[in-house]
């Protein structure tokens, strides 16, 4: 059975992709189709198995930083907050730091 070939502009039509981005992916090799001339070919089962294997690649897990920073964001912001209003605390509270801190070099002192 020969190949019913399709022009890439043809084969635009049936999915989401331009006739520009399917002739990049066939020169580089992503997408199976033929050069004749100065024009691309392909053919709808070509198509298809392209089609399939840019679906199959994004159902697999992200390894993009961007996904596992966006787990982490929410607690680490938490955390933050947590952090900074323990700090105004201390800073709008007596200061605790001034009295624990001198003793210790009073103490010091002495010892010398």
């Amino acid at each position: 059975m020969a190949e019913e070939y399709i022009t890439l502009k043809e084969a635009a039509k049936n999915c989401p992709y331009s006739p520009d981005y399917l002739k990049l992916r066939a020169r580089q090799g992503k997408l199976k189709a033929v050069k004749m001339g100065r024009n691309w070919f392909t053919t709808r089962e070509w198509l298809e198995v392209y089609k399939n294997s840019l679906k199959s690649a994004y159902n697999k897990p992200s390894l993009n930083w961007r996904a596992s920073t966006r787990k982490l964001l929410g607690p680490s912001l938490i955390i933050f907050l947590i952090i900074i209003g323990f700090l105004l605390l201390l800073s709008f509270s007596e200061p605790l730091l001034e009295k624990i801190i001198p003793a210790k070099v009073i103490e010091i002192e002495r010892q010398i």
